[in-house]
């Protein structure tokens, strides 16, 4: 299976993190942060601006890369 690059943002303030419920596809009805693919010729900080725009309309000021998360799905 190829590997799908995506972004995950998170949105937080003091002890705070905004969460939106998750609409369709792989964790439908959860609660979770933001994110998506990220798109051909973008790179992962455009992306993860645009995805959380798209999704929350807050445009991001200052993103912070913090870690990679790497899923494997089995089955």
């Amino acid at each position: 299976m190829a590997n799908i690059l995506q972004t995950l943002t998170l949105i937080y303030k003091e002890n705070q993190i905004l969460l939106g419920m998750k609409k369709r596809g792989l964790g439908q009805d959860r609660w979770n942060s933001f994110g998506g693919k990220v798109q051909p010729n973008e790179d992962i900080k455009t992306a993860a601006i645009r995805e959380l725009r798209e999704e929350t309309n807050i445009q991001a000021v200052d993103l912070k890369p913090r870690g990679i998360l790497t899923f494997e799905f089995e089955g």
